[in-house]
């Protein structure tokens, strides 16, 4: 049963995914925003999920391996992080990728501290 439930939500993830970075990238072609908005995003969802599904309202497992191992597995995605960071410093495009490598990660960190300290309000 855990296996469905993680398959559901990581392609419920994923087509989130895309649908939020073919929209976001609309706006801003030339810069990775979309990778950058779905990451920085997923990190405040998980560290809201983590306190409000164990400490606020103790969710099943189930829902946890749902939102969490499921639907932000599929959600962010690490792997293309990387690829368009080098994919900017491939075409020389440094203060880009300085700007999305560093950001991201930045950005990653306090969400995550920020979506954690606000799960742990409610």
């Amino acid at each position: 049963m855990n296996y469905l439930v993680v398959l559901l939500g990581g392609g419920v993830g994923a087509l989130t995914r895309y649908l939020v970075s073919i929209f976001i990238q609309k706006f801003v072609p030339n810069f990775p925003l979309g990778t950058m908005v779905i990451n920085t995003t997923g990190a405040f969802l998980i560290g809201f999920l983590s306190i409000y599904l164990t400490e606020v309202i103790d969710a099943p497992p189930n829902i946890r391996l749902l939102l969490i191992t499921g639907f932000l597995g599929g959600y962010t995605t690490f792997s293309t992080f990387t690829l368009e960071g080098i994919g900017l410093i491939n075409n020389a495009d440094y203060l880009k990728a300085f700007y999305y490598i560093v950001g991201t990660n930045v950005i990653g960190f306090l969400f995550v501290a920020l979506g954690r300290f606000l799960g742990g309000l409610l």
